[in-house]
């Protein structure tokens, strides 16, 4: 058991520490030991430190990188001065068909003669204030009319054509009823619908049409020269 006594004497014992503490700090006589420079201890002086290789090598990637795309926009713009109206159509076509596959060329083939396919997009919507979502979009019968090897790629398809500007959606096709039909038997619709719906969302079906557009059908005019194969 701790008594008075016991704590008035440690008391007293801390006292008389921080006492001879604070007479050493005073004292002018006891050096006081400095810590060495980085000199003085054999280290390198301060400056500017070295960067490391691996900047310096992306600062030299970057730099040789726009030094090519300044390159290469100079004679994009030095060409444009000589080519003519047909040359530069060709080339554009040249950099489009670039950027397909070939069951990309088959769908542009199926469309060629003028065909319009049907195409569904599928929507939820969780409340009536909120904004329709898109859980299915591009479905399109083109893909059997085409004849493609990737069928569930279709929608990938035609997303691709569009963006390139060689395909247009538009209104509903008439006397495609049936077509529409088949579409919403599609698995890939029937599931879209069904996962709306047990997350307890309404659904939405847009019917609308695929078709060549102007380009499409003059890309197609000028890389097949009329051929129907």
């Amino acid at each position: 058991m701790v008594t008075t006594s016991d704590v008035h004497g440690l008391i007293a014992t801390a006292t008389t520490f921080a006492r001879r503490r604070l007479s050493v700090v005073g004292r002018a006589d006891i050096p006081v030991r400095e810590v060495p420079s980085r000199e003085q201890a054999g280290g390198p002086p301060h400056g500017p430190s070295r960067p490391a290789d691996a900047d310096i090598a992306t600062q030299n990637d970057s730099s040789l990188s726009k030094e090519s795309l300044r390159t290469r926009m100079a004679e994009l713009l030095d060409r444009s001065l000589d080519q003519s109206t047909g040359e530069t159509r060709l080339e554009l076509y040249d950099r489009i068909v670039d950027q397909l596959v070939a069951d990309e060329a088959r769908i542009l083939r199926a469309l060629s003669d003028g065909t319009t396919s049907p195409l569904v997009n599928v929507y939820a919507q969780s409340r009536r204030w909120s904004l329709p979502r898109a859980v299915l979009t591009n479905t399109s019968l083109i893909g059997r009319t085409a004849g493609v090897t990737l069928p569930t790629m279709v929608p990938i398809y035609v997303a691709n054509l569009l963006r390139l500007g060689l395909v247009e959606i538009g209104h509903h096709a008439d006397g495609s009823e049936p077509g529409y039909e088949v579409l919403m038997a599609e698995p890939s619709v029937r599931r879209a619908i069904a996962d709306a719906q047990e997350a307890r969302q309404s659904t939405r079906v847009e019917r609308l049409s695929l078709r060549l557009s102007d380009l499409g059908r003059e890309l197609w005019a000028t890389t097949t020269c009329g051929s129907s194969r």
